[in-house]
């Protein structure tokens, strides 16, 4: 029944964004359609949206801070990570974020 009463509130909402209900008598059932980011190719991802983190010992940050060396040097660990919600908020303001797609996402629940 749950899935039935999910997939009539997906085509009520079709095309649209926002939230549904379908109440009865004992439960209600909301079904939310916010958009969700999902990054379908992370190098063509603009620099912009990404953010670097780098893994290093204790002791080799504070010998960086002491002896002003590039950080990127010492670091053994090196990554990169896309930023979904910067994605998100640049293609809900109508930009084109290369190697991102807005897409919707359905959340349900029942009271």
């Amino acid at each position: 029944m749950e899935g039935f009463s999910v997939r009539a509130l997906q085509l009520l909402l079709e095309p649209k964004r926002g939230s549904k209900e379908l109440e009865g008598e004992l439960r209600t059932i909301t079904l939310k359609s916010p958009d969700v980011v999902v990054i379908t190719d992370e190098e063509a991802v603009p620099n912009e949206y990404k953010r670097a983190i780098l893994t290093l010992d204790l002791d080799d940050l504070l010998r960086v801070l002491d002896e002003c060396l590039w950080l990127v040097e010492l670091a053994p660990k090196r990554e990169i990570e896309v930023m979904p919600a910067a994605c998100k908020k640049a293609l809900e303001d109508g930009l084109e974020v290369a190697g991102a797609d807005l897409v919707p996402h359905y959340a349900v629940g029942i009271k």
